[in-house]
């Protein structure tokens, strides 16, 4: 499999594990994030045991997966990661954008100011779980803030107000699969082991700046999972998670054409499409049927692969279909699709005709170093969750490291600056 060269280049940053806890895959990426830009130095990918529709359901099985994928993906880069960043779609994630309002004294905002602020968005969430005995908090991250009614501040430090309001980023998810979560940090006891919502992720990687600005969907079809995540000016209002996915159309396939998993997902993937009637009489594919003890192919005709794989599709875009009519009103819905299941020929148009809005197919921001095999749509959780730890860097930098760039950051010139800005502005 190929992977990612380290680099021939000095280290002075935080290393990390950037991991999409995909139901087919798991992906690890290994980068360095140093002054606010990640070099990646190492990947790998690994076939995922233990889950299904994105939660655990074998910790034992699934934690030695975990620890095999990053095993091989720090061996390629050379290097240990410090901090764990696990990007989980299982669950049933449920997303909300919350606000908190703050009183202040007269002056400036401070560091103290921002904490009281984020302890009011959580209490805000857990209260709103009174009444849901199964559901807990996964994590309530700022999206940003409104100074004296001056909405869309990302950086309020240093501003003199009188009242400060937080919006914030909480979702939530059934308690089993908190206390699943639970368990697997404790497994990575000598790392710092932060967990994501991958939906919210894959946005990350896919979005350009206007679309978060001015609002989208994000449409990722992966494996055991679909999600649907509206971002409004550069925040998370929503997230919603179906459990159906691109091996739901394999197994599909699979059964009503008599065939092999293997062999489904093979025709799946080289020679599927969204329209049935797009295949001529006489095109055939290859198959194993099932029960077949020498693994014989044989020949079908292509037609048969795509009656079966167009109304599944359907299906899966009709649930997306609810979950859109379940938002807020909006003069436009502008989709964009990602995940391994986007990949499916004809999608957007057959998107267009049940969704009534044509999506732009993505995939995720490019990262320097990083192998052209994982710059697919498949791979969007794992960047988006490398670029969540990168916006973050403050969090989990080593205190020494933060001093060292702090003190780096004022003795440099405007010039090096300017250069840096302009570097890392795409992250």
């Amino acid at each position: 499999m190929p992977t990612v060269q380290p680099l021939a280049l000095p280290r002075n940053g935080n290393t990390v594990a950037a991991i999409d806890l995909g139901t087919s895959k798991l992906f690890c990426l290994i980068a360095e994030l140093n002054m606010g830009r990640p070099r990646i130095l190492g990947a790998a990918q690994l076939q995922a045991e233990g889950l299904k529709h994105g939660d655990i359901t074998d910790l034992n099985q699934f934690s030695h997966c975990l620890h095999q994928v990053i095993d091989e993906a720090e061996t390629s880069a050379g290097e240990s990661a410090r901090d764990i960043y696990l990007a989980f779609s299982g669950g049933n994630l449920s997303g909300q954008l919350l606000e908190g309002n703050v009183p202040i004294e007269p002056g400036p905002i401070s560091n103290s100011v921002l904490t009281r602020a984020l302890d009011t968005a959580e209490t805000i969430a857990r209260t709103s779980l009174r009444g849901q005995p199964k559901r807990e908090l996964l994590h309530v991250v700022p999206a940003f803030y409104a100074v004296d009614g001056r909405h869309g501040v990302s950086d309020p430090r240093g501003i003199h107000a009188d009242h400060l309001s937080l919006f914030a980023n909480a979702v939530t998810m059934s308690r089993a699969a908190r206390r699943d979560l639970d368990a697997l940090r404790k497994i990575f006891q000598h790392n710092r082991t932060h967990i994501l919502a991958a939906p919210w992720a894959s946005a990350l990687a896919v979005l350009d700046a206007d679309e978060k600005n001015l609002g989208a969907i994000v449409i990722d079809i992966g494996a055991e999972t679909t999600s649907v995540t509206e971002v409004r000016a550069n925040a998370l209002h929503t997230l919603s998670v179906i459990p159906t996915g691109g091996a739901t159309l394999t197994r599909n396939i699979a059964r009503q054409l008599g065939i092999t998993l293997r062999s489904a997902e093979q025709i799946k993937t080289r020679h599927g499409h969204a329209f049935a009637d797009i295949a001529p009489d006489h095109e055939t594919v290859k198959v194993t049927p099932l029960g077949n003890s020498d693994h014989t192919p044989k020949s079908m005709p292509r037609a048969k692969l795509l009656k079966v794989l167009q109304p599944s599709l359907e299906n899966i875009l009709a649930k997306v279909r609810e979950q859109l009519n379940a938002l807020a009103p909006s003069p436009h819905k502008h989709l964009v699709f990602t995940g391994g299941g986007s990949l499916v020929p004809g999608i957007d148009i057959l998107a267009e005709h049940i969704l009534e809005h044509k999506p732009r197919l993505a995939s995720p921001k490019p990262l320097s170093q990083l192998a052209d095999l994982y710059k697919t749509p498949a791979h969007a959780v794992s960047v988006g969750t490398l670029l969540w730890a990168t916006q973050h860097e403050d969090i989990v930098m080593p205190e020494e490291k933060r001093r060292r760039r702090n003190l780096w950051q004022k003795l440099a010139s405007p010039p090096q600056r300017w250069l840096h800005n302009a570097i890392g502005a795409e992250f």
